[in-house]
């Protein structure tokens, strides 16, 4: 827990000095100032059309996300603009094997896979970058990256004794952001690399990677 309030203390401490400190540019858009407005307030979801082994163990497991997004312009230059993202992430399930105790020796000695569970959890992505390509149009791609973590109310990836129900997460994404015409709204699409481990707090760390497409809708202001 202690490390969960750090954390949040941190976030609120970074998201006030770049409020202030982006006051000067909190102007609507226009012809002398082309760029969107400074903040960003958004919703988005995700699900993982794939699971690969780049450094996670785990295979056969999907991921849901559903998360509200907070981003602050730090820099605009004319042709790209950096920005600090939040993710506030209510609900993450992750579909998984389930186990039993068994006599068996198989991939995790001493439990069998028995079905699959859906596990809900829940978390916070309080450190990110993103870079805003074409940032004086309506069209912008963008690249991204997340981190922070998530808790769940069993242990995921894998669900026997030794596994975490505390993990960290980071995602590497990229995409485009449609504006509407006075940037005050805009759809995103993307897709994602994540990754999801407790980072060997544990001597059992299986971690897992996900690849994931995400919709979303934003308002700035």
């Amino acid at each position: 827990m202690r490390k969960l309030y750090a954390m949040a203390v941190m976030t609120l401490i970074c998201g006030g000095a770049l409020m202030c400190g982006g006051a000067a540019r909190a102007q609507a858009y226009s012809a002398t100032n082309p760029f969107p407005p400074n903040n960003e307030f958004g919703a988005w979801g995700a699900y993982s059309f794939s699971n690969d082994q780049a450094i996670g163990k785990t295979l056969d497991r999907q991921v849901g996300v559903i998360a509200l997004r907070y981003s602050r312009t730090i820099h605009d230059w004319r042709s790209v603009g950096l920005l600090y993202t939040l993710d506030i992430v209510p609900m993450t399930l992750v579909r998984q094997p389930s186990y039993v105790a068994c006599g068996g020796g198989g991939e995790y000695p001493g439990y069998c896979a028995s079905g699959r569970e859906t596990v809900y959890g829940g978390g916070i992505n309080p450190v990110g970058l993103k870079l805003n390509f074409r940032r004086t149009h309506a069209l912008q791609p963008f690249l991204g990256s997340l981190g922070g973590f998530v808790a769940s109310v069993r242990p995921v990836p894998v669900d026997i004794p030794g596994g975490t129900q505390y993990n960290y997460t980071f995602d590497f994404q990229a995409g485009v952001q449609l504006f509407n015409s006075n940037r005050t709204r805009a759809w995103t699409f993307g897709a994602k690399y994540a990754h999801i481990s407790n980072a060997y707090r544990h001597n059992f760390n299986p971690g897992l990677d996900v690849n994931e497409i995400f919709v979303g809708y934003s308002f700035f202001r």
